[in-house]
């Protein structure tokens, strides 16, 4: 998504880092939104040890049933802000040091 988005900023703002480093925790942050739901249940699944959650869709639903749609996603801004901007830290870094190398 980051290699993506590039086409879609001005030429004159591709080879700022902050810009870069923005773009790179955006897609961070997009991919832990989508992967969240996923990972709450594979938690919750981990942590409980019920023998009538067999399957993950089972768990899916209970969640659901008990906690509200809002709940799959708990602790997702505080936790996922610092690790969104490690990782768009990376991204962006090795951006840079392959524009500077090449």
């Amino acid at each position: 998504m980051y290699e993506s988005s590039k086409p879609f900023i001005p030429q004159n703002l591709k080879d700022i880092f902050l810009v870069n480093l923005g773009i790179g925790s955006t897609v961070a942050f997009l991919s832990n939104l989508a992967s969240s739901p996923v990972d709450t249940v594979r938690k919750t699944m981990i942590m409980k040890n019920d023998p009538s959650l067999i399957y993950s869709f089972q768990c899916f639903q209970q969640i659901i049933a008990k906690k509200g749609l809002l709940s799959l996603f708990n602790g997702l801004i505080f936790s996922q802000s610092r690790r969104c901007l490690v990782a768009g830290g990376t991204i962006a870094g090795y951006d840079w040091i392959q524009r500077k190398f090449n």
